[in-house]
C-alpha cells in the first residue's frame, strides 16, 4: 500500500476516500466480538444517495463482519426490497436524500417490514426535527460525520441487545436524549 502525501486538507471525496483507504488498516478492526453465534455475516442494508459515504461504510462494515447490501436512493431501497433475495437485519438510512427522502423512504419500508430496525443518519435533518424522526419508530439517530466504530457498535446493538447490557439500555429507553447518538461520545 503507498503513503500519499498531501500538502492541504482534502478538497474532494475521491481525496477523502484515498486517505482513508491509505490509513485503513484491515488488522486493527475489532472483530473479537461475534456478531452472531453462528459467525455467518449480517445482512444490512445501508441506504444514503453519497457515494463516498455507501463505499466508506461499505468497506468498514465488510471487515467487520457484515454483509453490506447499498442503495443510493430511496426507490433503490424499496426494489431491494421487492426482490426479496435477502432480508436485512438492520438498515441505516439517510435523511435528506433526492426524490423519496429518509422519513418517505422509512414510512415505504415499514410497509413492507415491520421488523427491521432502522437508524437514521444525518449532519442535518432539514426539515425534520430530531424527535419527529425518532417518533415514526426509529431505533437510533447517528449524527453525521459518522464515527465508523460507533456505527458497527450500534448495528451491533439493535441486531443483539441482549448481548449488549448497559450499552443497550440508552436504546430500549426511550427518549431522544438517549437515541441521538454523537459521533464524538
Amino acid at each position: 500500500m503507498s503513503t500519499r502525501i498531501f500538502k492541504q486538507a482534502p478538497s474532494t471525496q475521491d481525496e477523502i476516500m484515498i486517505r482513508f483507504f491509505d490509513s485503513f488498516k484491515p488488522w486493527q478492526v475489532n472483530m473479537q466480538k461475534k456478531i452472531n453465534s453462528d459467525s455467518k455475516p449480517v445482512p444490512i442494508l445501508v441506504i444514503d444517495d453519497d457515494h463516498a459515504i455507501l463505499t466508506l461504510m461499505e468497506t468498514y462494515l465488510q471487515k467487520t463482519g457484515f454483509e453490506v447490501h447499498t442503495a443510493a436512493s430511496g426507490l433503490e431501497a424499496i426494489g431491494f426490497y421487492q426482490r426479496k433475495h435477502v432480508r436485512p437485519a438492520a438498515v441505516l438510512l439517510d435523511v435528506k436524500m433526492a426524490n423519496l427522502d429518509g422519513p418517505q423512504t422509512f414510512k415505504r419500508i415499514r410497509e413492507i417490514d415491520q421488523l427491521v430496525p432502522i437508524c437514521f443518519m444525518t449532519g442535518d435533518p432539514g426539515e425534520y426535527q430530531t424527535q419527529d424522526l425518532l417518533a415514526l419508530g426509529a431505533s437510533n439517530l447517528l449524527t453525521k460525520p459518522l464515527c465508523l466504530g460507533k456505527v458497527a457498535q450500534i448495528i451491533r446493538q439493535l441486531i443483539n441487545p441482549h448481548d449488549y447490557g448497559e450499552v443497550t439500555s440508552k436504546l430500549t429507553s426511550w427518549s431522544p436524549a438517549n437515541l441521538v447518538t454523537s459521533p464524538f461520545q
